[in-house]
């Protein structure tokens, strides 16, 4: 074999990331296990996770691969995956989370739609904060003028850095030189995932300004399911009186009177992105990738629009 021909079977190989057969089967991919940081009775309460876990299940099994659910406080002890299990995937992780439970894993760990400790870790998100500005935008544009925020104001577990959504929303409105800060109700404490309990205690909070709004944006389904019921229990009509918009898209929101405007996240494709990542971890990818997924809004009838939307 020529030098030029040896050059170029060479940087073919490398390009394809090459194996011989017998590397390839001796390439097992074991078993992964699903770290999550919400303990049952949170993760029911909040249908975004079980979506999120339902994907990473779905890829697993056409990956023909054994996916472990372990809560975080296991890894370690009795009933800690075992030794086969050599990678993990991340869910509802936060800044403030003890980090030895990464031991096991190595780099073989991807963090789903939550925070990583550095970026040498893999993660698949969505891009929430362009989906916040359009969001405003199209209530700007339907002709509300007073929007409010409900919900997060800071990241869960976290005194510093601003939640992604209420972040976009003060950012949008200061540039439209509208922004109030009466018109931003929000909790730097998640309530342990109570979610309409917070969305109904900060609309309240919200309809005794003397400004009233016109629109509201909840911070998740779940929020905007404690927004209907304060406007409703104060007798305001949606989206006669106030529209709502909201975060998420899971499965009650269509069944809502009137049925919810929502950002659809794509919940499953993200647990079904993280397993593939992982998969190509584990078979020899060294360069850490960051996923941005889209969004789409599903405007129903709980907002104002033209028929242009």
């Amino acid at each position: 074999m020529g030098d030029v021909k040896r050059k170029l079977i060479i940087e073919t190989a490398e390009s394809l990331n090459y194996q011989t057969p017998r590397n390839r089967l001796g390439k097992r991919l074991g078993a992964i296990a699903i770290v999550h940081f919400l303990d049952p009775a949170e993760e029911l309460g909040d249908p975004y996770y079980v979506g999120l876990r339902i994907g990473i299940e779905r890829r697993c099994k056409e990956q023909r691969i054994n996916a472990v659910t372990v809560r975080r406080d296991q890894i370690g002890d009795q009933n800690s995956p075992g030794p086969s299990v050599r990678a993990a995937i991340a869910i509802a992780a936060e800044p403030s989370d003890d980090s030895s439970w990464m031991a096991p894993f190595g780099q073989n760990i991807v963090f789903a739609d939550c925070t990583a400790p550095n970026r040498k870790f893999d993660t698949v998100e969505t891009n929430l904060r362009d989906a916040m500005r359009e969001t405003l935008t199209c209530l700007d544009s339907n002709g509300a003028k007073r929007i409010a925020f409900v919900g997060l104001g800071k990241e869960l577990n976290s005194e510093h850095r601003d939640e992604v959504r209420y972040a976009a929303y003060c950012e949008w409105m200061r540039e439209a030189n509208r922004f109030d800060a009466s018109m931003c109700k929000v909790s730097n404490d998640g309530g342990d995932r109570h979610w309409e309990r917070l969305g109904y205690g900060l609309t309240v909070d919200l309809l005794d300004n003397v400004v009233q709004p016109d629109a509201i944006v909840a911070f998740n389904d779940g929020v905007a399911v404690g927004v209907y019921r304060a406007l409703q229990e104060t007798g305001r009509s949606i989206p006669q009186d106030v529209s709502v918009v909201s975060f998420n898209d899971v499965s009650v929101a269509q069944f809502l009177t009137p049925p919810l405007s929502t950002v659809r996240i794509p919940v499953e494709t993200i647990g079904e992105t993280a397993v593939d990542l992982l998969v190509e971890r584990l078979r020899g990818r060294r360069v850490t990738k960051h996923v941005t997924l889209e969004t789409d809004i599903v405007w129903r009838e709980s907002s104002r629009r033209s028929t242009g939307l």
